[in-house]
């Protein structure tokens, strides 16, 4: 993710890294408008840019929890919060 208006990337591996200082540098904002965006939905991120997960999930939890991550991506996008690959 890449805050908005975004570096101009075209396509996504441009943005994959491994690079700590990298992945922790995504703006507060960004990380903010992500966690609660997904808690209006009823999942709760513990931590800054993690999260942790059970195993105590049905198939159709996850496919739930799929959806709501795509949907708030959208929102994310739609708000301008984002970036999008050009």
């Amino acid at each position: 993710m890449e805050a908005y208006p975004g570096s101009g990337v075209s396509q996504r591996q441009d943005l994959i890294t491994n690079d700590a200082t990298t992945l922790k540098g995504i703006p507060k904002s960004v990380v903010s408008a992500f966690q609660k965006t997904l808690l209006g939905h009823g999942i709760d991120l513990l931590s800054y840019t993690g999260g942790a997960t059970s195993a105590a999930r049905t198939d159709a939890d996850i496919d739930h929890t799929l959806d709501i991550f795509r949907g708030t991506i959208q929102t994310l996008l739609d708000d301008q919060v984002i970036a999008r690959i050009k």
